[in-house]
């Protein structure tokens, strides 16, 4: 049976608009024009409410988790590998949204629960102290990282699955810095302007 009807399902699954549901809900509010005008659950955290913000984390990563899931069921591994691209580009670039989307972070998140199940269960605690402590997903991840790829390493999970993970994480980091400073530019250059 060919599987790569499973792709564009899920590029659909990272469709859904999690954080402007909520910004619409809560505050009837678009969430890519406040903040840091991105739609993910750390601008819905600060700009909107903090229980809104853990529902848009827990929705984002699950669309990473369920896209994964079915693409195992119904694919072989190189198709679950794209299908998990496939989710990340559609909430980056959703066409619903003229391609303006998340950083992709937390579906990314998701993606690892459902490939390297154990690992990223064993690290959980801590990512959600930092998470707690610090307000801030990326610091969080970026602490949680180190040890859950040494557990990766420890628990002899395959290379591919692990260089895999890795480049989903450099990809993440890249969607950060690239939107991070088109935003500081916006401001800067409508901060000359008005200024």
């Amino acid at each position: 049976m060919n599987s790569l009807w499973t792709i564009p399902i899920c590029y659909i699954i990272g469709l859904f608009p999690s954080a402007y549901i909520a910004g619409r809900l809560v505050k009837r509010v678009d969430i890519k024009l406040i903040g840091d005008h991105n739609p993910g659950s750390a601008n819905v955290s600060r700009n909107i409410h903090r229980l809104a913000g853990i529902a848009v984390l827990i929705v984002d990563l699950g669309k990473g988790f369920l896209a994964i899931i079915l693409a195992k069921h119904f694919a072989p591994m190189p198709i679950v590998f794209i299908c998990g691209i496939a989710v990340v580009a559609g909430h980056d670039w959703p066409i619903i949204f003229k391609f303006r989307g998340g950083r992709g972070l937390a579906t990314t998140i998701g993606i690892f629960y459902a490939l390297i199940s154990l690992p990223t269960l064993y690290v959980t605690p801590l990512g959600l102290f930092m998470l707690w402590k610090t307000r801030h997903l990326v610091v969080s991840s970026l602490v949680t990282l180190p040890p859950l790829f040494i557990l990766v390493w420890l628990l002899h999970y395959s290379l591919d699955v692990i260089l895999y993970c890795l480049g989903l994480v450099c990809f993440a980091g890249i969607m950060h810095f690239i939107t991070t400073r088109n935003l500081n530019t916006k401001q800067k250059s409508e901060s000359i302007r008005w200024g």
